[in-house]
């Protein structure tokens, strides 16, 4: 991470030598997030067996939702864009990943099951850095810009709450959740300027598995996806 974190300050210094124009921005954005692969989830249960014989279910503590669920992230960005339309630019801020899993069954005593309506939600934040080099395009009064990079998800805090208003079993649990200190996700960033006023959209797609390190799997597999939609201001 450090390696990276390096390359991306001598980035910008290498293109500030060349830049023509120097640009300062603050944006805020609304998206989805939520997990992908074969461990990623839409259901799940609580209240595990209690028995000599072992009941499986992948199902079981897994707070990684497939159902795409409300993010936001807000921060600055920095960049430099050079005669010919090259950018080489920085985004810094804080960003909250939610994900939900509809639990759907209770579990006694084993075999004993009972249905069930709750739901389990994954509430992460992260100090998100990303660098990026890409290229604008002029049309009369309108920028735009393509920034495909990378981001850089420094872990803040990871949190999973489940609540029930099932009256028969009413249920409220929360939890810290500690899988992987730093997310690395593949970017591919875009802008649209008026002025000073831009709109702004992303997508992002995980590299770390997050169940290598809560299980120990080397099958199973959830990695997150982000999409963020949203405005930015640029000062200068």
């Amino acid at each position: 991470m450090k390696a990276i974190i390096c390359a991306s300050v001598v980035l910008l210094f290498a293109t500030q030598s060349i830049a023509q124009t120097i640009e300062v921005s603050a944006y805020a954005t609304a998206g989805l997030s939520h997990y992908v692969g074969n461990y990623a989830t839409a259901t799940a249960y609580i209240g595990p067996s209690i028995s000599g014989r072992e009941s499986i279910d992948k199902r079981d503590n897994n707070p990684y939702g497939s159902k795409r669920t409300f993010s936001n992230s807000f921060g600055a960005q920095g960049q430099f864009i050079s005669k010919q339309g090259i950018i080489g630019g920085l985004q810094i801020g804080i960003e909250n990943l939610r994900s939900e899993v509809h639990i759907d069954e209770y579990k006694g005593t084993y075999p004993q099951t009972f249905s069930y309506d709750a739901t389990s939600t994954l509430a992460r934040q992260f100090l998100n850095i990303n660098p990026y080099v890409g290229y604008r395009i002029l049309l009369n009064n309108v920028k735009i810009d393509l920034m495909p990079g990378l981001d850089i998800g420094l872990s803040m805090s990871g949190i999973k709450r489940i609540k029930s208003d099932d009256t028969g079993r009413p249920y409220l649990a929360e939890e810290r959740v500690k899988d992987i200190p730093v997310d690395y996700r593949l970017r591919f960033g875009s802008a649209i300027y008026y002025n000073r006023i831009g709109l702004v959209a992303s997508y992002s797609r995980g590299l770390k598995n997050y169940v290598a390190i809560t299980k120990g799997s080397q099958t199973a597999e959830a990695k997150s996806e982000v999409m963020r939609l949203g405005l930015t201001y640029r000062f200068y």
